[in-house]
């Protein structure tokens, strides 16, 4: 969605002095980080938790560095992100961390 607004409003984006070619550039680099991951989970790849927690891990690290040092926020609603981005990322590590999850993963896909 972040690639897709960029080329949509690009010369909107210009105008307010946005970064369209960076946000086109990291909405490519996620939506090909979760087909590459969408497409582990549906062949039951081992490696795949694995890869969901480090991304996890990425994205929760790459979410604050680009809030707080690159894009430019006029919303002065930090506690709140900060609550949200650590409730998401418990529940995303609890599910990851259930047992039926680990299971799924390290199950061999018989069909």
């Amino acid at each position: 969605m972040r690639a897709w607004v960029a080329i949509a409003d690009w010369n909107i984006l210009l105008r307010f002095d946005g970064s369209p070619a960076y946000l086109l550039a990291s909405g490519l680099v996620w939506f090909i980080t979760g087909c590459a991951l969408l497409g582990g989970i549906l062949v039951r790849r081992r490696f795949i938790w694995h890869m969901l927690l480090v991304d996890s891990m990425i994205y929760m690290i790459w979410y604050w560095v680009d809030r707080l040092f690159i894009q430019v926020s006029p919303a002065n609603n930090a506690d709140f992100s900060a609550a949200a981005s650590a409730i998401i990322f418990l529940a995303f590590s609890a599910f990851l961390f259930w047992p039926s999850s680990r299971v799924f993963f390290t199950r061999r896909h018989h069909e």
